[in-house]
């Protein structure tokens, strides 16, 4: 058994834990505030639930896109180094930088896709809509929300992967 292996594997489950709560409280305060700015929401607004669970869920599968450049980061430097807390650190750093920009990414993809489907369709504003409780609405751009997010998933991963310090090309690494 690679001790190695275990301890960073337990290291990143426990990070992958926290980060995602931060991430996704931080999320949910995010939107509330921007939306709360300019119009009330009740106490029990169900569609304001569905527009940022859905809002919350594009983030988290962004930002989960992580995973797979983080697990290429973790095989080049662990072929480099068996210092444990030489890998760690430096596997820390990349995993804080992944997040940051796929935390980044998802800001970007949920802004703009809602702000252009919202451009679209001007009969309605889907805001106010919101805030005065109408589901159908929130429904709508939620599912506009997760399809953007869908789409953009791919680029966002191959844009972390293209970070990944493979041999010769060393973003933070030495």
């Amino acid at each position: 058994m690679d001790i190695t292996l275990t301890m960073l594997a337990i290291i990143q489950l426990i990070g992958s834990v926290v980060v995602g709560a931060v991430v996704l409280y931080i999320t949910y305060r995010l939107v509330r505030w921007m939306v709360s700015r300019n119009y009330p929401l009740g106490e029990k607004n169900t569609a304001f639930s569905i527009f940022v669970g859905a809002i919350m869920f594009s983030v988290g599968y962004l930002v989960s896109s992580v995973i797979e450049p983080l697990l290429s980061t973790f095989r080049t430097i662990n072929t480099r180094s068996s210092d444990f807390w030489s890998v760690f650190f430096l596997f820390s750093r990349y995993l804080f930088l992944f997040v940051f920009i796929s935390s980044l990414i998802a800001l970007l993809v949920n802004l703009v896709s809602t702000s252009i489907f919202m451009r679209f369709t001007t009969k309605t504003n889907e805001l106010k809509e919101i805030s005065e409780n109408n589901v159908s609405v929130a429904i709508v751009t939620a599912v506009v929300i997760i399809v953007i997010t869908l789409f953009a998933r791919e680029s966002a991963e191959l844009l972390l992967e293209s970070i990944v310090p493979y041999p010769g090309g060393d973003v933070l690494g030495k």
